[in-house]
């Protein structure tokens, strides 16, 4: 766990807030909820949910005090947020977002794109979506125009990662090839993680 002194002071909590509420503005509702956390009983992670967004059809469900935690032990000074766009307005799959970032916290890896999550879409008790697609990795968030960076004041700045569920061979692909090939791979075929029901992007 970061030492109290690395939480974001509740100046840059209430910025990072009204970002978040500046990039939901456009859905057609809004949900906010709290997930307390496995490994800690005491942290609780927000999530909060935007229908109907980036655009009909889908929705957007974002990470809400990711940014607390502090990755200066891998020398990295920035911090970040969780995004996942969806097609399947159902709430449940928010909690892979929420298993990703206990992961991420209990392991002390820094999020970056293409780190995969092993088993994050079993621990996030979905078995249907599991069956298929039992993991997740983090891409940059091309599903919308302008999740990216934000700059917080004292110089802070946060990363906003995607959130996906990737079947058991694009894991193995992930962890042969790295996240460049793949990332490649994922542009010429035009690639849509936000299709829950799709059919794996590398060949078994």
């Amino acid at each position: 766990m970061p030492s109290a002194n690395a939480r974001l002071t509740d100046a840059q909590v209430d910025q990072l807030a009204d970002i978040l509420d500046a990039e939901v503005k456009a859905a057609k509702s809004i949900r906010r909820i709290s997930y307390r956390l496995a490994h800690d009983s005491s942290r609780k992670l927000g999530i909060i949910t935007g229908y109907g967004l980036p655009r009909e059809g889908l929705t957007t469900a974002a990470s809400f005090g990711f940014a607390h935690e502090d990755w200066t032990h891998a020398g990295f000074s920035d911090r970040f947020e969780l995004v996942q766009a969806r097609d399947n307005p159902a709430d449940e799959y928010e909690r892979i977002v929420v298993a990703v970032a206990e992961a991420s916290i209990s392991t002390k890896k820094v999020p970056k794109a293409g780190l995969v999550y092993t088993d994050a879409v079993v621990s996030a008790r979905l078995p249907e979506l599991a069956k298929r697609m039992p993991h997740a990795t983090l891409v940059f968030p091309y599903s919308w125009e302008n999740f990216s960076s934000a700059e917080l004041r004292g110089g802070v700045k946060v990363w906003f990662m995607q959130v996906v569920p990737i079947y058991e061979v694009e894991r193995k692909y992930l962890q042969q090839h790295g996240f460049a090939e793949f990332e490649q791979l994922l542009i010429d075929q035009g690639a849509h993680f936000h299709k829950f029901n799709r059919e794996a992007y590398v060949a078994g």
